[in-house]
């Protein structure tokens, strides 16, 4: 808004002694850069009718720029945004996963089988290569 509003009193004083519509006022100056970032072409055809010509080209130049910069600064702050909230939930989404993993796999034993691994007993009791024990480290 800031720099909206500069531009805005640069141009205005570039256009002051022309009397060209949209230009005459500050409000005015600020809804027709409005319209210039929106891409509305209608009033590139009063710069030409500026008192300052060169200088009123010069600071429609610089704000677009700045706009350009504006918004790719802003861009990179809501990718970063979405980085960091990415990376704070990530251990939960694992977590999450992780358990939907164990889940799928213990719904295709049966139920015997399955209270056995869950107490950590074999297939056989003399077949420890048999144990089907999921364990993993939690943070």
């Amino acid at each position: 808004a800031v720099v909206m509003a500069g531009f805005a009193q640069a141009l205005f004083v570039c256009f002051r002694h022309s009397k060209v519509p949209g230009w005459m006022t500050i409000p005015q100056c600020i809804m027709s850069l409005l319209r210039v970032s929106a891409h509305d072409t209608s009033s590139f055809g009063d710069y030409p009718n500026a008192s300052l010509y060169v200088l009123a080209v010069l600071f429609w130049i610089l704000f677009e720029v700045f706009s350009v910069i504006v918004m790719l600064n802003l861009l990179i702050a809501m990718m970063a945004k979405t980085q960091a909230d990415l990376a704070d939930h990530s251990i939960e989404v694992w977590r999450f996963e992780f358990a939907r993993l164990v889940l799928m796999i213990e719904e295709r034993l049966s139920a015997e089988t399955r209270i056995r691994k869950r107490l950590g007993e074999s297939e056989t009791p003399n077949d420890p290569s048999s144990d089907f024990i999921i364990t993993q480290e939690v943070m």
